[in-house]
């Protein structure tokens, strides 16, 4: 991701901010199931029936698993946040479209805005650079079970990042990204710094093994520039 030299725009500044809030989607609808329960006690009825059809009924099973394509993935606001950033994605490699692979994306940064427009949409070229090549960026599977939320990240082809959705991801001939560090490297974000959480970080490198996946590492400059942390 390369630092941004100009002033940014207005229209940029509001993509940098929904990329922000975005974070904050699941929490806010989570409080909203809630109140209108609350509220409206008919609205049990269906938001509950909502609850279990996602998390425990038909609709769990495929819970983490993303469509694709998805048109989401080329979505005009993030080409605006990719000007924002100035970022660019650069191929050292080609990758074959009939086989698995998992990306494994370093580092976390705060908000892994790098992943998000490199490996979790087109903003950056990925299926010019890499056609054929059907990418899944993972999270915590927990975010899933956020109610709507649920339905934001599928409707981004985004998966949860347990093994069983991995293995049915890749078993299906599609890739993942995961970013590796997750959480814990994220303490370590301070612009300048390049500190990665990796050693005990091998689930990524069994599942490969498992699956015949190839590994391609991922390797983001300028995320951890993004912010400035309290110390």
């Amino acid at each position: 991701m390369a630092a941004q030299l100009r002033e940014p725009t207005f229209v940029q500044r509001l993509a940098a901010l929904y990329f922000i809030l975005s974070w904050t989607f699941g929490s806010v609808l989570l409080a909203l199931f809630y109140l209108l329960v609350r509220a409206w006690h008919w609205t049990a009825v269906p938001l509950l029936t909502y609850a279990w059809y996602t998390q425990r009924g038909p609709a769990s099973k495929t819970s983490g698993q993303g469509t694709f394509p998805t048109p989401l993935r080329r979505w005009r606001m993030w080409e605006v946040l990719r000007d924002y950033f100035g970022a660019e994605m650069h191929r050292t490699a080609e990758l074959s479209p009939s086989d698995a692979h998992i990306f494994g994306y370093h580092p976390h940064g705060i908000l892994s805005q790098g992943a998000v427009l490199g490996l979790g949409s087109d903003a950056l070229g990925f299926s010019d650079l890499f056609p054929g090549v059907q990418v899944h960026l993972l999270t915590l599977a927990v975010n899933f079970m956020l109610p709507f939320f649920r339905e934001y990240l599928l409707a981004h082809g985004h998966g949860d990042v347990s093994r069983d959705s991995c293995l049915r991801l890749l078993r299906r001939g599609h890739s993942i990204a995961i970013v590796i560090g997750g959480g814990a490297e994220s303490l370590y974000a301070r612009p300048g710094r390049h500190e990665l959480v990796l050693r005990r970080r091998q689930g990524f490198v069994k599942l490969a093994l498992d699956t015949g996946a190839s590994l391609v590492p991922v390797y983001c400059f300028g995320e951890n520039n993004t912010f400035v942390t309290a110390n």
